[in-house]
């Protein structure tokens, strides 16, 4: 199996910590976290997999469902990029003009 290896994660809040690592194994497109939790002197171990899309991916699925143009923005409503934390796309409908979405969460402000 062609795997990546990331450096480990860990969070601790309260005394309590949590640790994943996570890897990336090529031929699935999965990334694989192993995390581990100790909290209260307990351990506890899981693991979970997640499949991120690409925006090639999902911009072809969004047009062949009869979108448009299709945008893609980071999770601030910046464009996306390659350091994007996440990946929010809009799709137009065949037709309409196209606009710039309107973020749905309030922007930082003072105090914010």
């Amino acid at each position: 199996m062609a795997a990546f290896r990331q450096a480990a994660e860990v969070v601790e809040r309260d005394g309590d910590l949590m640790v994943d690592v996570k890897t990336y194994d090529a031929p699935s497109g999965r990334v694989v976290t192993r995390r581990t939790i100790v909290r209260g002197g307990q351990v506890r171990r899981m693991e979970f997999s997640v499949r991120p899309f690409t925006l090639r991916e999902l911009a072809g699925w969004l047009e062949e469902a009869g979108f448009g143009e299709v945008r893609a923005y980071g999770a601030e409503g910046e464009p996306f990029g390659l350091l994007s934390r996440r990946m929010i796309a809009v799709g137009q409908v065949a037709g309409a003009t196209a606009a710039r979405p309107t973020p749905r969460w309030p922007a930082a402000g003072p105090g914010g």
